[in-house]
Formats: C-alpha cells, sequence, structure tokens
C-alpha cells in the first residue's frame, strides 16, 4: 500500500513536471519566433473576435420570443389564399379569435390585435405621437407575456375605454407620477382611462409596442366582420391537442359555415353552385408556433421566413473564418518546420517519446489560442458598439449570467487549438531523428503541396466571399436606382394629416399657393405601401375568368396622378368635369392582363363593401383609364394587379417641391402646420427614404457579409504575410546570388511573387463558378435583378491579385533591395 502511494505520488510530480516544462518550452519558443507568434495570435484572435460576434447575433436571433409561458402551445393563425397568385398572410377577420373560443373545445384561450398603427395622445396642454400603436382584446396578455408595473394584464382592457402604456412612454407623459387611472385624449376624440403600464417589451420579440387600446373603443363597423383582413390572432392550444388536427376542422367549420352564407348572398349561388365555378380557389387556416415566427414564419406579417437562412449563412462565415486562422497556423508550423526539425531530433535522441513531443507542440497551440481567446475578448468590447449598429441591435456581452457565451467561447479556443496544433504537432513529431542530424529535413518540403493547397482553400473563400459583397451591393444599387414607374425624388410625406380635419382641404390648397411646391395630393396609400383587397374578376356583367383577381386598392384625389409623375397607357385619370367618377375606377396594365380584357375602357368590374359598403346598390365600376405599371412596394416582387378609386382618404399627404428646396419647403409646411393645428406635432418624411427602408435587411445583410468579408481577406493575409517572411528567408542565399549577377529587383519581386500568384489564380477559377451558382440563386429572389457580368468575377479576381500582391511585396522587396554581401559573406 505504501509503495502503491509513493508510485501514485511519484506519478503525479513527474506529469506535473512534464507538464511545466511543456508550458515553459512554449513560451520560450513563441517569445523566440516574436513575428510568427504576432501572426499567428493577431490571425486567431480576430477569427475568435468574429465568431463571438457572430455568435452573440445569432444567440439574440434564437432568442425571440422565449419570455412567453406555455411557448409550445402558443399559435399564431394565417390565411392561406390559393389564388391564381397564391399567398399567405397573418392578417385575418377579426371574428376569428372570438369563434375559436367559442366553438373549439380544444381552444383554451384566443386574443387579437388589430395591427400596427400611430397614434396621437393627448395629456393637458401636451400632445404625443405614439409610432408603434395597436387595438387589442385583453385576452391577448393571457397569451402573449408582459410585465405589469402598474395594473394586472388580465384586466387592464376589459374596460372599453381602457389603454396601457409601457414604461418609457408613461414617463414620457406623465414623467415621475403615477399613470393609472389618468385620462388621455386618444386622436383628439375619445377620453381613454390608463388601465396598466408594463415594462418596456424586448427587442427579441416579433411584435413591439408603446400602447395597446381596446378593440371596443373602435368605431369602424367593417371591424367586426369576416370580410375585413385586419387582425392578427393567437391561440393557446390545450394540453394534448395537436395543431394539424385543429387545421383540419377549420376548413368545414370556418369556411363553410362563416364565409359560405356571405358569399351566396354576395352571388346570389348556392355553396355547391360557386366550388363549382370556382374550382380549386379556395381559402384555408393554418396554425404557425408563436416561437417560429421570427425565423421561420410562413405568412406575410411580423417574422420572415428568411430568418433562419441569415442564421446559417452567417454561421456557416463563422465557421469559415476560424477554418482560415487554423490555416495560417498550419501553414506557418509546417513552413518552419525544418528550423525546429534539429530540436525534434535531440529530443528523440534523448529519449523523447512521440505522444511527448505531440503534448509539446499541441501545448504551445493552446497557449496560443488562450492569449488569442484573452485578445479577442478585449476586441469584442472595443467593437461591438460597432457591430450593434451595424446589425441594428442592441447586443451586450453579460460576463456573468451568459455561462453559454463562457461555453462557447472556451470551446471555440479548444477546438481552434485543436484544429491549429493537430497537423503540426503529427507532422513534426514524425520527424526521423537520423535523417534530421544527418540535414535530410529542408524547408518544410514535406508539407509543401499541403499548404498550397491551404492558400487555395483560403483565397478560394475569400474570392467567394468578396464576389458575393460585390453582387449584394450592384444587385442593391440597380434596385434603389430603377425606375419604379413613379418619380420618388423632392416628395415629402406628411405624417397624419387628419390632425387638420376639416382644414385639411385648405392647407393642401394654401400650401400650393407658394412656388416652393407643384403639386400635392390626399390619399390613402403610397406606392411603398402594400394592401391587398380581392375582387371577382368580371368584365361588364359577363363573366371573363371563374377565379377573382387580387388586387392592390388605392383611395386617390385628382392630383394623385400628377403629384407621383405616374402616366397613363390608356383613357384619363379622374377630373373633377365628370360627376360620374365617383362610380370609376383606373386599373394599371398588369390588371388589365389578368381580367383579359382586349378594351378595358368603359369595361366593369364588380366591386364591394372596399369600394361601397352598400355594394348591392353599386355592384359595378366602369373602368376610365389604364396607368403604366409601377412597382408597389419592394422590387422584390413583381407589379401586382391594381385599382385606383377617387374618395376621400387623409392617411397620407404628399407634397412634391421644388428640387433643392428640401429645407426651404419643411420650414414652409412646419410654419403652416402650426398656423393651422396648432399645439400638434409636426412629422414628416421622404418618399425616397422610405424607399431605402424597403431593403434595410438587404442592406444590414450586405454590410454584415462584406464587414466579415474584410475579416477573412485580413487573416488570409495575415497567413500570406507570414508565409512570404518565410519564403524570402529561405532564398535569402539565392536572392543574393542574382543581384550579383545582375538580376534586378523587379525580376527579383516577380520571382518571389509567381509562386504565390499562381495559387490564387487556382483559387480563382475554383472559386468562381461556386460563387455564380450561389449568387445566382439568391438573385432568383428579385423579380428584378442584374445579370452577373464577367465584371464581377474581375473585380475580384483584381482585388484579390492586388491584395495579395501588397501583402508579398514588402517582404519580396526588402529581400530584393537587401544588400547582397548580408546574405553571402558566409559562402
Amino acid at each position: 500500500m505504501a509503495y502503491f502511494l509513493e508510485s501514485s505520488s511519484c506519478t503525479t510530480y513527474h506529469f506535473s513536471a512534464m507538464l511545466k516544462n511543456y508550458v515553459k518550452i512554449a513560451f520560450r519558443n513563441l517569445i523566440k519566433h516574436k513575428f510568427y507568434s504576432i501572426i499567428n495570435i493577431m490571425g486567431l484572435a480576430v477569427g475568435l473576435t468574429s465568431c463571438m460576434l457572430i455568435f452573440l447575433w445569432v444567440q439574440d436571433e434564437l432568442s425571440y420570443d422565449k419570455q412567453h409561458d406555455d411557448l409550445n402551445r402558443l399559435y399564431r393563425v394565417y390565411v392561406s389564399f390559393n389564388w391564381e397568385n397564391p399567398y399567405k398572410q397573418a392578417n385575418i377577420p377579426s371574428l376569428f379569435a372570438a369563434t375559436l373560443k367559442e366553438e373549439f373545445t380544444e381552444v383554451e384561450q384566443a386574443g387579437r390585435y388589430k395591427g400596427l398603427s400611430s397614434a396621437l395622445l393627448t395629456f393637458g396642454e401636451n400632445s404625443f405621437k405614439v409610432e408603434r400603436f395597436t387595438y387589442a382584446d385583453s385576452t391577448l396578455f393571457q397569451l402573449l407575456k408582459l410585465n405589469f408595473l402598474e395594473g394586472s394584464g388580465k384586466v387592464a382592457l376589459k374596460d372599453p375605454n381602457g389603454i396601457i402604456l409601457n414604461k418609457s412612454l408613461a414617463k414620457k407623459i406623465f414623467g415621475k407620477e403615477e399613470a393609472l387611472g389618468k385620462i388621455l385624449l386618444l386622436d383628439h376624440e375619445k377620453a381613454m382611462r390608463v388601465t396598466g403600464v408594463f415594462e418596456d417589451m424586448p427587442q427579441n420579440t416579433h411584435i413591439n409596442f408603446e400602447a395597446f387600446a381596446s378593440v371596443q373603443v373602435m368605431d369602424e363597423p367593417t371591424y367586426e366582420s369576416w370580410t375585413g383582413f385586419n387582425s392578427f390572432t393567437y391561440v393557446k392550444l390545450r394540453e394534448g391537442v395537436s395543431p394539424e388536427s385543429l387545421e383540419n376542422r377549420f376548413k368545414e367549420e370556418i369556411v363553410r359555415k362563416h364565409y359560405a352564407p356571405l358569399l351566396e348572398e354576395w352571388k346570389g349561388k348556392s355553396w355547391a353552385e360557386l366550388m363549382e365555378e370556382y374550382g380549386q380557389a379556395e381559402i384555408s387556416y393554418h396554425l404557425e408556433p408563436v416561437k417560429d415566427i421570427h425565423l421561420y414564419s410562413k405568412s406575410d406579417g411580423p417574422g420572415s421566413e428568411e430568418g433562419i437562412i441569415f442564421v446559417y449563412i452567417f454561421s456557416t462565415i463563422a465557421l469559415i473564418i476560424l477554418i482560415i486562422a487554423c490555416i495560417n497556423y498550419v501553414n506557418l508550423a509546417t513552413a518552419r518546420s525544418a528550423d525546429r526539425a534539429k530540436e525534434v531530433g535531440m529530443r528523440k535522441v534523448l529519449g523523447a517519446y512521440g505522444q511527448q513531443l505531440k503534448g509539446q507542440f499541441l501545448a504551445e497551440s493552446l497557449i496560443l489560442s488562450l492569449v488569442a481567446f484573452a485578445l479577442a475578448l478585449l476586441f469584442v468590447e472595443i467593437s461591438l458598439p460597432a457591430f450593434n449598429q451595424l446589425a441594428q441591435k442592441s447586443l451586450l456581452v453579460n460576463y456573468t449570467n451568459n455561462g453559454l457565451f463562457w461555453l462557447v467561447g472556451s470551446g471555440l479556443t479548444l477546438l481552434l487549438a485543436i484544429l491549429a496544433g493537430a497537423y503540426p504537432a503529427f507532422y513534426l513529431s514524425s520527424f526521423q531523428p537520423a535523417a534530421v542530424l544527418k540535414g535530410s529535413v529542408k524547408s518544410g518540403r514535406k508539407g509543401g503541396k499541403l499548404r498550397n493547397l491551404l492558400v487555395v482553400m483560403q483565397f478560394g473563400v475569400s474570392i467567394f466571399l468578396i464576389v458575393g459583397t460585390v453582387v449584394i451591393y450592384k444587385q442593391l444599387s440597380f434596385v434603389q436606382k430603377s425606375d419604379p414607374g413613379y418619380d420618388r425624388e423632392q416628395i415629402l410625406v406628411l405624417q397624419d394629416p387628419d390632425l387638420l380635419e376639416s382644414d385639411i382641404n385648405a392647407f393642401k390648397q394654401q400650401v400650393l399657393e407658394n412656388s416652393l411646391f407643384k403639386a400635392a395630393s390626399i390619399s390613402g396609400y403610397i406606392p411603398v405601401v402594400n394592401d391587398y383587397f380581392g375582387f371577382s374578376r368580371n368584365s361588364y356583367e359577363e363573366e371573363v375568368s371563374k377565379e377573382s383577381v387580387v388586387l392592390n386598392d388605392f383611395t386617390v384625389d385628382l392630383d394623385y396622378l400628377g403629384t407621383y409623375g405616374m402616366e397613363m397607357a390608356l383613357g384619363r385619370f379622374f377630373s373633377a368635369e365628370y360627376g360620374s367618377d365617383s362610380t370609376a375606377v383606373v386599373i394599371n396594365e398588369t390588371a388589365v392582363k389578368k381580367y383579359g380584357l382586349e378594351n378595358p375602357i368603359g369595361a366593369r368590374i364588380s366591386g364591394g363593401y372596399e369600394f361601397n359598403e352598400d355594394y348591392k346598390q353599386a355592384p359595378y365600376f366602369h373602368i376610365i383609364g389604364v396607368v403604366k405599371d409601377f412597382n408597389v412596394g419592394s422590387l422584390r416582387e413583381e407589379v401586382k394587379p391594381l385599382v385606383m378609386h377617387l374618395g376621400q382618404n387623409n392617411r397620407m399627404m404628399t407634397f412634391r417641391f421644388q428640387g433643392n428646396q428640401a429645407k426651404a419647403a419643411i420650414s414652409y409646411l412646419e410654419q403652416k402646420w402650426k398656423e393651422m393645428a396648432p399645439g400638434q406635432p409636426f412629422n414628416y418624411n421622404f418618399l425616397d427614404d422610405t424607399f431605402d427602408q424597403l431593403y434595410r435587411s438587404e442592406q444590414q445583410t450586405g454590410k454584415m457579409i462584406a464587414t466579415f468579408s474584410a475579416l477573412a481577406i485580413f487573416i488570409a493575409c495575415l497567413g500570406l504575410f507570414g508565409l512570404a517572411a518565410f519564403t524570402a528567408e529561405q532564398r535569402k542565399k539565392e536572392i543574393g546570388v542574382r543581384k550579383v549577377l545582375g538580376s534586378s529587383t523587379k525580376g527579383i519581386v516577380l520571382l518571389l511573387s509567381k509562386d504565390f500568384a499562381k495559387l490564387i489564380l487556382i483559387s480563382f477559377i475554383i472559386a468562381s463558378p461556386i460563387a455564380w451558382y450561389v449568387m445566382n440563386d439568391w438573385l432568383q429572389g428579385f423579380t428584378y435583378r442584374i445579370s452577373i457580368g464577367i465584371g464581377v468575377f474581375l473585380i475580384a479576381a483584381g482585388l484579390s491579385f492586388f491584395v495579395a500582391w501588397l501583402t508579398m511585396s514588402f517582404h519580396a522587396i526588402k529581400a530584393a533591395t537587401d544588400d547582397p554581401v548580408n546574405s553571402i559573406r558566409y559562402e
């Protein structure tokens, strides 16, 4: 027993001494070769920094909506229209929520909110614009969790005139006073009582509002109906209920029971006749988990089906950057193998085992990785504000409560040490003492092919990322410069014109008296906003097709066409000279094609409550003109059928001003606004800015890809810089001899550069077709897109060769201009 304890103690002592020796020698080698150590540490540190920043971003993306209770039983309802142009949306009829609760025992609770809008809240003499406002049921907060500071979510909106505010808005309005019970005036019309104050909703949720008002206070006859698609509905299913089984019941018990009677009354036909007539055109309802909305949403609403794709893209970029950093280490370690060959030979002669040598080299790799990790933490802290601005997030590194961050960080560091150190450890420890001591191991030639392969990989990835960045930039530039069919420049959009009330038309006319302004329009919609409504596909009273056409419906005034610079293809626009224009419509060229009309002027299409609540009295509208196609919303999508009708809708007021007179136009509008709407907040935006926001996601993605591409290229160039230094050092005597024999500096620089240039050319040949395939597939998501021409690849090739040459030229020129006496004095 005593012998066993003594033996165990001795083994522990020897292991500790051996480990200490590994660390000591590792530090000596790192300090001895400072230049290569710095290159490796910087490459690994930048790689780890990129990975940790991307991890924080991915962690935030994956954390959306995790704060709700019973998350696995929460779903959002969406509708699928299987028409000629199928589409899905989360906006569904407002009566759906109550129907689910009353008629489906599988549903434990249901709630709804109307959608994002803005509102004006007045307290005393002060008015406050709320940009993120909505109407909601009291039951919504039994599904989606809010942390109430004042009041209770269970009863907050049961009061028909109740309104709840987030903490920031309550503080802005009431200061330090208690908000509960205070009376606010909503849009200068309705007195609302504050029934609750809640903590600001976190950023990582698919809905984020400043205020909710009770839906009971709304004065919209069409809201509580089956014909208005105007609410987002959420349900909590009972334990053990399958969402698929509930979806199967929707077709018969929702569509057949609630929609069929309305369609039968409208069309004057039985449900069976309508089904035979319309064939495969149908409406179906589905459930999507709340936890999947942000990244996997299948519907057109808050959330994105493409979200998870970006998670995969940036995770892949992080892995690529890490691999590039590892390649640097492997390349430099194998290149310098001859320098350490004698060390390996002597150690083996003195009795060192292969495992001990592998441990020694892995220890060096681990120390480098640990130093790089410490440096990366500093880089993360320094770069996080800029990264947040780039990614439009508010990420923080919570060192005490984010255990996953430390787990991933330390895991990446260990992985980095193994990936970077494994091959050099096995490669260097494999040298035979006899061959080494005879001088048979020269300049790391055994690993030359591997180094070349790794350099090709590094620059192949870099070229791929350059091509991707250039294509994204060119596509976004093309979209922003493309003609959408209207003139978006010099148009100012005045927000909340309804606050002018009866003075709205007088305001418009008085502003137009100023020569700063060319035109003005009051309308329901601007071309960058999508709103869809369905109409039957009829011309005259004769049926043209069995399927309905989904149309953009714009309520406009007489000046809409001129203000936006649109053009007519046929017929005329609305005019005050024609009293019959109250039952007239103007459609676009795409609608003409969809309706199949050869002579559209004078044709009649069926309307509905969207045009006239009493559609039985005016079932048809006659076409007076065809406007040339223009894009509504993003150029990702094709031009959709559109109908315009004349009406008074005070949602939007737009002014076209003289070029380069933006400041003067804003100043005059503000002055006139204060005269005619005293005490009301003056808010505006420019139409071209709103247009650019349609592509904010692509712009952010492009900037992030460009940033991490630059980092990947930087790391690759660090490795190339080190290899160039090593090559110049190894060929120092050769260069000296060549200079003595008359070689020029230019000739020597070309000599040292051509091998690397060949590798980069191979990288370009391999990466180009892959980059073309991937980016061409991405471009298919845009209806209007660029073609990837040879110019994109010439830019990528030119940039790659230039950066690589710039990296190598320092050492090449230094070696070429050095005095040959210094390199051949011992020969």
